[in-house]
């Protein structure tokens, strides 16, 4: 009987024990959020590639397409988003009359060429509602693409297709799940741009852009954090154009002292998700560092970025 009770007990610890985990973990995720990577119905038309024949417009939220005298042919947003592991899509298709739709998922490389279309939602003639499609289902194999658009197909002369909805949006994660959040960055922190530094929030991003003749510059984030070598920093660069960009954190000692920058990420190309775990660079921040600044560089004349979020976690 006693060992019932025992064997009872500890089935009761291991399943609150697997309950605490996963409520720790979705916390984390909660706390980074998530970010839209594609929109359809807050795509201006005029960031549409649209083939011969097919005609766009959003009314009454709704994306409709249309053939016209064309037996087939698509919309495509013209940028390409740059794909994220745990992205999802939700598709709502209200209406197909008289043709047929496919929606196709367009995996490209770096420099944009095309490595694969499989279909996202197959040939239909009626109604579709899709939620949570990872993207990662159809994934091409032997290749991993860096981008993707979705590209919308109407076939058949006359055809119209009336789209409600089609998002796709990615969950920010650690790379270990226990990581705990300590501080967010964004739009809403306050921050402050070098001379020849442009940098304006847009809601919770940060567009950061170099005056012209300006070959670098950055812009930091006011608000300290405390220095732990177990600390984790996240970076959610969501575009880079015409340039490369680097992420220093400023050493900061007794009376707000400037002791060391050290570079956690230096001539990054491309715009994508970066974390940085401080205990790769313990033997360059000097010993009497209490604090850090996060500071973020563009180079390149004609650089431009978008910022979408700095994240200072604690491993461990």
């Amino acid at each position: 009987m006693e060992m019932e009770k025992v064997n009872v007990l500890r089935r009761l610890a291991f399943t609150v024990a697997v309950l605490l985990l996963a409520a720790s973990r979705a916390f984390a995720a909660e706390g980074l959020g998530e970010r839209v990577l594609f929109d359809a119905l807050q795509t201006p038309l005029a960031q549409w590639e649209l083939e011969k024949g097919i005609s766009a417009k959003i009314e009454n939220n709704a994306l409709t397409l249309r053939s016209g005298d064309a037996d087939f042919g698509s919309a495509a947003p013209r940028e390409h988003a740059r794909f994220q592991e745990s992205a999802t899509a939700d598709i709502e298709i209200k209406n197909v009359a008289v043709g047929q739709m496919v929606i196709q998922v367009e995996w490209l490389r770096e420099d944009g060429t095309l490595v694969s279309a499989p279909n996202l939602v197959e040939r239909t003639k009626t109604a579709v509602n899709l939620t949570g499609k990872k993207l990662a289902d159809v994934l091409p194999k032997g290749e991993a693409p860096k981008k993707f658009r979705l590209k919308f197909w109407v076939e058949g002369r006359g055809a119209e297709a009336q789209i409600t909805k089609a998002v796709v949006r990615f969950r920010r994660a650690w790379r270990k799940a226990d990581t705990k959040l300590v501080k967010a960055f964004d739009g809403g922190t306050p921050f402050k741009a070098d001379p020849g530094m442009s940098a304006q929030a847009n809601q919770k991003d940060i567009v950061a852009k170099l005056e012209p003749k300006t070959g670098f510059s950055a812009f930091y984030w006011t608000e300290k954090v405390a220095y732990d070598p177990n600390g984790v920093v996240l970076l959610d660069l969501a575009t880079l154009q015409g340039g490369v960009m680097s992420l220093q954190a400023l050493c900061r000692g007794e009376g707000d002292a400037d002791l060391r920058a050290i570079d956690l990420i230096k001539d990054a190309p491309a715009a994508g998700m970066y974390e940085v775990p401080l205990k790769r660079f313990q033997d360059q921040a000097p010993s009497g560092t209490k604090e850090l600044v996060f500071k973020f560089w563009l180079a390149g004349n004609e650089a431009i970025a978008c910022v979408s979020g700095l994240f200072y976690g604690m491993a461990p």
